[in-house]
């Protein structure tokens, strides 16, 4: 049941940052202005590719970072997150090639040596918040999604070297809670996102894509305005 709700998860994320797109558009003009916000927590992530999976463990890896809001609306914000998270594991050496559509295809990999992985994520898109009762809030966002790393190699039968990627690697949608309190700036919110890897960018970028969990403490500072009238 997991598993399959696991595999669903970037179908029902992209229903909701649609439903994301369609509010902000009903919505946003109509609202006073919102407050701009910044945030900081702690989580995980988790890579949904295989070869990734058997490089560095089919676990939570832990990750931190920081998330900016810029009002356009009063529950409409422009959303950046950065987050990073460092590993060690398996190199896994991958020989491939690109059949007549793009597609990038596995002809062999192994194992070859370690590897020492480091890596910078940024989201970048909208975020909409659902009010409900008790000062609670669904949070939905979604946007484009862009990475940067670090991975030291040490091979058997190579010297060691730097293999770092930087660029698009796709896109995300995500969903969260907020519990916000009475005359306080301060709030909790807790969030989960996919991020999706860009089949025609893997060969450049790398097949980085996942889930991403995190919860933390945001700050919504006092007489702010909207960043668009």
């Amino acid at each position: 049941m997991i598993s399959k709700f696991i595999e669903m998860r970037p179908y029902f994320n992209l229903v909701l940052l649609v439903l994301l797109c369609i509010s902000n558009k009903t919505s946003a003009q109509e609202r006073p202005p919102g407050q701009f916000f910044i945030s900081g927590g702690v989580g995980g992530y988790s890579f949904s590719k295989q070869i990734q999976k058997e490089a560095y463990g089919n676990t939570l890896l832990f990750e931190y970072g920081g998330v900016i809001g810029f009002p356009v609306g009063k529950l409409t914000h422009i959303y950046l997150k950065g987050s990073y998270f460092e590993t060690s594991g398996t190199h896994i050496s991958r020989s491939i090639t690109i059949d007549k559509d793009g597609n990038v295809i596995d002809r062999s990999r192994e194992p070859n040596g370690t590897s020492d992985f480091q890596m910078r994520r940024v989201n970048f898109g909208l975020q909409k918040a659902f009010p409900f009762p008790m000062e609670f809030y669904l949070l939905l966002n979604g946007g484009i999604t862009t990475v940067k790393t670090k991975n030291r190699i040490n091979r058997t039968d190579f010297e060691p070297h730097q293999d770092n990627r930087n660029g698009w690697l796709g896109f995300f949608g995500g969903i969260g809670i907020e519990k916000r309190f009475i005359n306080s700036p301060f709030s909790l919110y807790i969030e989960s996102q996919y991020n999706t890897t860009n089949e025609n960018f893997i060969f450049y970028i790398g097949d980085f894509g996942g889930n991403s969990y995190s919860f933390g403490v945001r700050f919504y500072i006092p007489q702010s305005k909207t960043a668009f009238k």
